[in-house]
């Protein structure tokens, strides 16, 4: 064979070979069956107890049956993504005592049942985003004790029931951004005392319950920009030891109450962009003063007396601008 030939069956095996496409089955520790147009779960791999990574991601799954994972000691890492899943059953990932990671981002999923996540002692990063889940029911996610990182933005979250989250406490990131949640209720988060990153932004909140936040007392990150909210009662952020940012910009807040922020000695950042708060009372100058970025341009600010010693103030003058003057 000639060597032009050579390089022209070289050429075509190329140009043949799918770059995305990666050959279907199980080797000694990894499977793969990503875009292989599955209906349903491949059950070939059953009597693979080495499995420790497995690759079913853009097929068209609907359904993942309880204990299809049965006899996977090993199993540490499973994709699920960009399916059609709209329905895992009960103890569907029992038994798979190592799994770490566990991704169903980009399905269908509407609900998850009570108990879905029982017995998975080692997961630490599970990722449903971009599903159609509309509430997080009591018991959803219980027993789960190293679990690091939970992620449930893009969903069309209307409610996170209290008692959603219990004995979770290694929790450091929850991600409810992107949802419809209306109103955040007393107790929601208490059962979650290492949450660092709590991301309620892009929701349609215009309730936040005293008590609401209570008991996070590693929370040092907390995003409500884009929603609802019109009032900040007092107590609102209080007793939040370690918490550096709040970004509450872009809301509809008219008003701060004493005592909202109190007990906050870390408090570095705070974003009040872009409301309707028209004054600030005084007794507030000491906490703003405090901070080491507060942004609150973008309100419809009222300059009469209650605003002279925040215009005085070289940290707060560039950002008011007054839409009313008012003479003392």
């Amino acid at each position: 064979m000639g060597r032009k030939m050579r390089h022209m069956l070289i050429f075509l095996l190329i140009i043949l070979k799918e770059p995305n496409m990666q050959e279907a089955g199980c080797g000694l520790k990894i499977c793969t069956f990503g875009k292989h147009g599955l209906r349903s779960i491949p059950q070939n791999y059953q009597n693979k107890k080495t499995i420790e990574f497995m690759n079913l991601n853009h097929n068209n799954i609907k359904m993942i049956p309880s204990g299809i994972f049965n006899n996977l000691p090993k199993l540490e890492k499973l994709l699920l993504v960009s399916n059609k899943i709209t329905k895992i059953q009960p103890g569907a990932f029992a038994n798979v005592p190592r799994l770490e990671e566990l991704r169903l981002e980009n399905n269908q999923i509407t609900k998850i049942q009570a108990g879905t996540f029982a017995n998975v002692p080692k997961l630490q990063k599970l990722n449903l985003e971009n599903n159609k889940i509309t509430k997080i029911e009591a018991g959803t996610f219980v027993n789960l004790p190293v679990l690091e990182r939970l992620i449930l933005c893009l969903n069309v979250i209307t409610m996170v029931q209290p008692g959603a989250f219990a004995n979770v406490p290694r929790l450091q990131h929850l991600s409810l951004h992107d949802n419809q949640i209306t109103k955040i209720q007393a107790g929601e988060f208490a059962n979650l005392p290492w949450v660092e990153y709590l991301l309620l932004q892009k929701n349609q909140i215009k309730v936040i319950q005293p008590g609401a936040f209570a008991n996070l007392h590693q929370l040092k990150y907390l995003h409500l920009h884009y929603n609802q909210i019109k009032m900040i009662k007092s107590e609102t952020f209080a007793n939040l030891p370690q918490l550096q940012l709040l970004n509450l910009s872009h809301n509809q807040i008219t008003n701060i109450h004493s005592g909202a922020f109190e007990n906050v000695p870390l408090f570095q950042t705070l974003d009040l962009q872009n409301n309707n708060m028209s004054s600030i009372p005084l007794s507030g100058l000491g906490l703003f003063i405090s901070i080491i970025t507060i942004k609150i341009d973008g309100n419809p600010w009222q300059c009469d007396c209650r605003m002279t010693p925040f215009r005085l103030n070289l940290a707060f003058n560039e950002q008011i601008v007054c839409t009313q003057t008012r003479q003392s």
